[in-house]
């Protein structure tokens, strides 16, 4: 049996990394303009941040059987309906914000070398 937190960490982690995906592409196709190319990567870093967020609150809001996690767990495996939203929702939250968080500190190291580029570029 795979745990809540497991399943939503699988979800989000998925999601992220199409996310991530597109802004490498977006960063290659750029690469024959650092300067260009880290911004970019930094704005939508940034961008993925503030979408996780708000994901994150929303998340236990969210009917827990429109969500992911309640399609990949087997149905004897389900929690029962009077304690699903809490857990679902709650489990996708902790995962929303911890990738929020890498994706920010990504953004903040991305930031952090377009400033020297800028500067002596």
């Amino acid at each position: 049996m795979v745990s809540i937190e497991r399943l939503a960490e699988i979800t989000i982690a998925r999601a992220v990394g199409f996310a991530g995906l597109g802004v490498v592409a977006v960063m290659a196709g750029l690469a024959f303009d650092p300067l260009l190319s880290v911004k970019s990567g930094a704005i939508l870093l940034s961008m993925i941040t503030a979408v996780l967020h708000f994901f994150g609150m929303r998340a236990p809001s969210v009917p827990y059987k429109r969500t992911e996690v309640w399609l990949m767990m087997e149905a004897p495996n389900r929690p029962p309906e009077g304690v699903a939203q809490r857990l679902i929702g709650s489990a996708l939250r902790d995962a929303y914000r911890r990738f929020a968080l890498f994706a920010a500190i990504g953004a903040s190291g991305m930031w952090l070398v377009a400033l020297p580029l800028a500067l002596f570029g």
